[in-house]
């Protein structure tokens, strides 16, 4: 849309008196956030000062007491001193600008800063094995692009393990299964079987028996398929129900966007999955999307054109590949009919 080619000068001059007051904001927070490391300091020296006192045999028990104290005490002040301060800055920064932001870069989206994917859409799309034990989702983007139904949100998805210690105790802990940026859209024509798109993680000289392996053991997911990409097959597994579907699927062209895609996240292990005539993606990143800096003020060009970036990176995964073209009948979508994707 026309939106989406505003200019950061414009963008600013019409959230200008948004940011004015969340500016006042964000200084509020950050000068909490130093009265709170100020009380902090002073606690520690305090703690310090009582451990040197308490006698050199009980040095270090009590130099090691003090910096708990510390911490605790520390984390306890944050919390609840500079803690609502950010957490209403951040609350209001989402409402306000990024919602704003949004609206004039994609109007048939909505932005709700606390939703996301439910957990389980998240196992519905297969994209991992592993079900989350823990299950966090926010910066949901839901409504069209162009003409197509998309969903987006950042999800973190974790599993709980359990392991001894020397002493034969338990310790639980947690292991990342995903954590980035999660695409469920329209793909615009009907199928009906389950194609999974998976970073293939044989690579150089053992890639042709790591293929075999695959082929003979898929790991509980359906038949490896066989494609005539080279560049595409090293680095992605497909695995379908139907090999004739999903190669009708798996264009070339398309094959040459998710490469793109890849490549413009730089190089992460993007997932795929096609099910329910819907595409899924999974893209892992880093960094929290649409989050504000307290070092950083707002009326910051780089920090608008950082976060202008972010919101355009997340629209742009609906044309990058290509799911809005209309070309796609769902009348015709039969192998024998030939590829409306390619060409």
């Amino acid at each position: 849309s026309g939106g989406r080619m505003e200019s950061i000068e414009t963008i600013v001059e019409r959230l200008e008196p948004g940011l004015a007051a969340l500016e006042q904001r964000r200084m509020d927070a950050v000068h909490r956030q130093g009265h709170a490391w100020v009380v902090t300091a002073g606690v520690g020296l305090v703690a310090f000062v009582i451990a040197i006192t308490g006698g050199q045999s009980l040095f270090p028990v009590s130099l090691m007491f003090a910096l708990i104290a510390t911490i605790i005490v520390g984390a306890i002040i944050q919390h609840f001193v500079a803690g609502p301060a950010q957490r209403e800055f951040v609350c209001g920064f989402k409402t306000d600008v990024v919602r704003e932001l949004v609206a004039l870069m994609a109007p048939q989206l909505d932005y709700f800063p606390e939703q996301g994917i439910s957990r389980d859409a998240f196992r519905a799309m297969r994209l991992f094995t592993t079900a989350p034990d823990r299950y966090v989702t926010e910066d949901l983007l839901t409504g069209r692009i162009g003409e197509t139904e998309v969903a987006i949100a950042e999800v973190c998805a974790e599993e709980r393990r359990t392991r001894t210690d020397s002493d034969g105790k338990s310790q639980t802990y947690y292991v990342t299964i995903f954590d980035g940026v999660l695409l469920t859209a329209d793909f615009h024509k009907d199928f009906q079987a389950a194609t999974l798109v998976l970073p293939d993680n044989e690579k150089g000289f053992f890639s042709g028996i790591g293929k075999a392996i695959q082929g003979f053991f898929p790991f509980g997911r359906d038949e490896l398929v066989r494609l005539e990409d080279p560049e595409f097959e090293s680095h992605f597994a497909v695995y379908s129900s139907d090999q004739v579907e999903a190669r009708y699927l798996l264009s070339s062209s398309l094959m040459q966007r998710i490469l793109e895609l890849r490549s413009t996240w730089g190089e992460v292990p993007v997932r795929l999955s096609f099910i329910d005539s819907k595409i899924h993606v999974a893209i892992p990143c880093s960094r929290d999307l649409f989050e504000p800096r307290l070092d950083q003020s707002l009326t910051d060009s780089d920090f608008l054109h950082r976060l202008v970036s972010e919101i355009r990176s997340c629209l742009d995964l609906v044309e990058q590949l290509n799911l809005d073209r209309r070309i796609w009948s769902r009348r015709s979508t039969s192998p024998e009919a030939g590829n409306p994707l390619d060409g």
